[in-house]
């Protein structure tokens, strides 16, 4: 096995992107300070290793929710990277489990920022997330008919999210149809063994068995965060229009897909990532080979 040469302790970006999405009409102040859209911007740099994206955030929110954190962790980044990098060690025969973290060490999980490296283990971050609480819109003078509109549409909308009724397309009744969710794969519980016979039994079990169960956790997170950027994007692009019908739509089904799928998703993703320590504190014993008797 080659190159594990650092520790998997960064969980990587959190799926939850949410759309803490404000009353179409007065959202000019819905991305400010406390703002669903501020912890969105936290949570999608949070764990990085790079620099330039707390320094994005800092630019963007200077007197933020996160300022304190950002700047902390900036001012480790600035001075991790003035020391000399550390030389990897050569692997050894491994016989007891202390060694046996130092012979092997995981291959770094790459995520849709660069590739983070291990977290101070005071992070608040590297627990799971709670969802985003979405605030409730202001009341909003508007017309009867647009009233009306509005309420057929969320109706549409909620009926969309009932067992059965399928949420890959949901068309509201002016024609307005919300971006198809992504199919994501099942990840059932990937069971761990008592022990290791040697480090390379351990390695191949690694490469064999933990890793491509962490990269399909890891393409059902990216594929949450993508679905949420898409939702995003469609917000904005109606925002800039000002009609009200698409955007209360897409709020809706941004906090919805946050809740029963994104969370979900990210937190399944943080329990593989949990596993690797779990693995590397299993014991490696001899194992005696047994032979059958004439």
């Amino acid at each position: 096995m080659v190159g594990l040469t650092m520790r998997m302790a960064a969980l990587p970006l959190a799926a939850g992107l949410l759309l803490g999405l404000s009353a179409p009409v007065h959202a000019q102040s819905a991305n400010g300070v406390g703002s669903p859209f501020e912890l969105a911007f936290w949570q999608s740099v949070a764990g990085s290793d790079d620099p330039a994206v707390y320094d994005a955030y800092l630019q963007q929110y200077p007197a933020g929710t996160f300022a304190g954190l950002a700047r902390a962790k900036l001012a480790t980044l600035r001075k991790a990277l003035s020391l000399p990098a550390p030389v990897a060690p050569t692997p050894a025969p491994v016989v007891a489990p202390a060694a046996a973290t130092a012979a092997m060490a995981p291959a770094v999980a790459t995520v849709i920022s660069p590739p983070p490296a291990a977290a101070p283990p005071s992070s608040p971050l590297l627990a799971e997330p709670k969802p985003a609480v979405v605030a409730a819109p202001k009341a909003a003078v508007a017309e009867a008919s647009d009233a009306t509109s509005d309420a057929n549409l969320l109706l549409e909308l909620a009926r969309s999210q009932e067992v059965g009724s399928g949420t890959d397309r949901v068309v509201a009744a002016n024609g307005f149809a919300l971006p198809q969710r992504p199919v994501l794969a099942d990840i059932a519980d990937l069971p761990l063994p008592t022990s290791f016979c040697s480090a390379e039994q351990r390695n191949a079990f690694y490469e064999t068995r933990y890793k491509p169960y962490l990269d399909l956790a890891r393409a059902n997170n990216d594929a949450a965060i993508a679905h949420m950027q898409k939702l995003q994007q469609a917000y904005d692009s109606y925002q800039l229009s000002r009609d009200p019908s698409p955007m209360n739509a897409l709020a809706a089904e941004a906090s919805s897909y946050q809740q029963q799928v994104a969370a979900g998703t990210y937190a399944r993703q943080a329990a593989v990532v949990r596993q690797f320590d779990q693995i590397m504190a299993l014991p490696v014993t001899t194992c005696q080979i047994a032979t059958a008797t004439k």
